[in-house]
C-alpha cells in the first residue's frame, strides 16, 4: 500500500496532489474507487481499505482532519494492510508523539506551505516546477517575471485594503 501524509496550508497544492493520485486509477471506474473519510470515520476507512477495488487495480482513500492518540490502533492496522490502495492523510503531525512517529515511519510526508510573496526566487522555482508538471519548460527569467507579477498584484491588493480601512 502506498501512503502519504500531506501537511501545510497550501490547499491548492494539496488538492492538486490528490488529483494526481486519482489519475493513477482507471478513469472509467475512478469515481467508485475514491473515498473521503474523516479521522472520526477511521473504522469505516479500515473496512473500505480491506475490500477489493471496483473494476480497477487500486483504490484511493483520503482521510482528513485532526488526528488524536485514540486513533493509533486503527491507523496502525490501516497502514499495515497489504492491499492495492493508496492512502492520503491530510493532517498536521507532531513527530514527538507515538502516533506522529507511526505516521512518519509508515507514510511519505509531504509539506505543502504557501510561499510568501517577497521570496521571489522561491516563487520562481515553484512556477518552473508547476510548469514542468504541465509539460511546459519555462526559462528562469520568465518564471521570475511571473513570480514578481504575482507579488505586484499582492502589493496592490494590500494598498487597496489599507485605503479602505
Amino acid at each position: 500500500m502506498k501512503a502519504f501524509t500531506l501537511t501545510g496550508n497550501d490547499t491548492h497544492r494539496i488538492t492538486h496532489f490528490i488529483q494526481e493520485q486519482k489519475h493513477n486509477l482507471d478513469p472509467k471506474w475512478a469515481i467508485f474507487n475514491v473515498q473521503h473519510f474523516s479521522f472520526k470515520q477511521l473504522e469505516y476507512a479500515l473496512i473500505y481499505a480491506q475490500t477489493l477495488p471496483l473494476y480497477g487495480q487500486e483504490k484511493l482513500l483520503v482521510i482528513r482532519g485532526k488526528i488524536t492518540a485514540n486513533h493509533f490502533e486503527l491507523l496502525n492496522k490501516l497502514l499495515s494492510l497489504n492491499t492495492p490502495s493508496t492512502v492520503v492523510l491530510i493532517t498536521p503531525i507532531d513527530t514527538r508523539t507515538r502516533i506522529g512517529k507511526l505516521i512518519k515511519r509508515a507514510t511519505t510526508v509531504k509539506q505543502f506551505n504557501c510561499t510568501p510573496s517577497w521570496k521571489i526566487n522561491e516563487l520562481a522555482t515553484n512556477v518552473q516546477q508547476e510548469s514542468r508538471t504541465l509539460g511546459v519548460n519555462l526559462p528562469l527569467a520568465v518564471a521570475t517575471y511571473i513570480a514578481s507579477a504575482s507579488r505586484t498584484l499582492n502589493l496592490m491588493a494590500d494598498q487597496k485594503c489599507d485605503r479602505a480601512i
